[in-house]
């Protein structure tokens, strides 16, 4: 397994597409759309956030990165369309479908209701109209992309001279309305992985926590949502510290893995969160989730030793703005909680990663580093 493994976009012509080379593109264009749009915030936002009370800079930058990541969908349909090679209108209209199929732009209905207004009743009505709520359902996205990619090669340049008035309506409003459809369904991913996450919180700690930190892991790692999976579950105590532990060893395993293969914007872009963008790397060669899980467990392991916790607001953040390790200081009693942390979120994840990758590399041969070359 020596081998160079290449995972580039690859141009598609009528004859060189396969169905890897397929997977590859939508994959591909998920990774740099999610460090696009969410790399920022995850970077800078945290600090940002201790200066915005006084600083209106602040306040209007802390805005702007957040809310550039609710363009995420979008972001990763248009890119799935550039690694295509589809001319701009027609990768426009992969990024319409991906738009909807987020779920994350959601219908709100008037609401009507009665106040006081000096001892007399009035009714008030709010206007019906739109909200955005958190990045959507990127697993969904990559289902109707993926729809919508083969539609644009199948539909080719049939349409014509009335492309511009038939590609928005075919692809991207059929094949829109197809992921507005399935959304609910492609949800249900979710809904069962957190029953079973559920039915881990009842387990004995030493148990429970190995569990709930590779679930975390595979979630952080996969298109799923570690964060939403989390509020979806509700994890508290050493549940939820266990789960930002799985987040964490996630991101030290493929920090360490693609260290020497990339230059150091690639690690420190893991850091910050931006893991999925190895998933294709992951899914092309699934068992490269083995050691990643394996060092999961063994720091799962020590969240039951060491009693690091969180709160449901906190859990499936990992490294992200140091959100969980704070929160685990936050609610800790020991003295000894400071070096428990370090231990926990730094010392036992990177050495036992690093023996795992050596392990990994040198003796079993499973992979080597340029496995994790990350390609823009």
């Amino acid at each position: 397994m020596s081998e160079q493994v290449k995972q580039a976009p690859v141009p598609v012509t009528e004859n060189s597409l396969t169905a890897k080379q397929f997977t590859l593109n939508v994959l591909n264009g998920m990774a740099i759309g999610i460090v696009a749009a969410l790399i920022a915030n995850a970077a800078i936002g945290g600090l940002l956030t201790l200066f915005t009370e006084t600083s209106k800079v602040a306040q209007g930058l802390k805005f702007v990165a957040t809310v550039i990541q609710f363009a995420t969908a979008p972001l990763i349909g248009f890119l799935v369309g550039v690694n295509f090679k589809f001319n701009p209108f027609q990768a426009a209209c992969l990024s319409l479908v991906a738009y909807v199929a987020a779920g994350n732009v959601q219908f709100v209905p008037a609401q009507t209701f009665t106040i006081l207004v000096d001892g007399v009743e009035q009714t008030k009505t709010i206007a019906a109209g739109f909200a955005v709520k958190g990045l959507g359902d990127i697993l969904n996205v990559l289902v109707a992309t993926s729809l919508a990619a083969g539609a644009t090669l199948l539909i080719k340049n049939k349409f014509g001279s009335l492309t511009l008035l038939l590609q928005p309506i075919v692809v991207g409003v059929g094949v829109g309305y197809i992921g507005y459809f399935l959304a609910p369904y492609v949800g249900l991913v979710t809904t069962y992985l957190g029953d079973l996450i559920k039915y881990f919180t009842e387990l004995q700690p030493y148990i429970m926590c190995p569990l709930l930190a590779i679930t975390f892991c595979f979630a952080v790692s996969s298109p799923l949502s570690s964060v939403a999976l989390a509020l979806v579950t509700g994890v508290d105590g050493l549940s939820s510290g266990a789960a930002n532990i799985g987040v964490a060893s996630a991101a030290t395993f493929l920090i360490i893995a693609s260290f020497k293969a990339n230059k150091i914007g690639v690690p420190i872009a893991i850091f910050f969160g931006t893991i999925k963008m190895m998933l294709p790397k992951l899914i092309m060669r699934p068992y490269l989730f083995v050691p990643m899980f394996i060092l999961a467990a063994v720091n799962g392991l020590a969240v039951a030793v060491l009693g690091i916790v969180g709160d449901n607001a906190s859990a499936g953040f990992g490294y992200i703005s140091l959100i969980g390790p704070l929160k685990a200081y936050a609610l800790m009693d020991s003295p000894a909680k400071l070096l428990y942390i370090v231990l926990a979120y730094l010392v036992i994840p990177f050495v036992v990663g690093y023996a795992i990758h050596f392990v990994c590399t040198r003796i079993l041969k499973l992979y080597n580093n340029d496995y994790f070359k990350f390609e823009s």
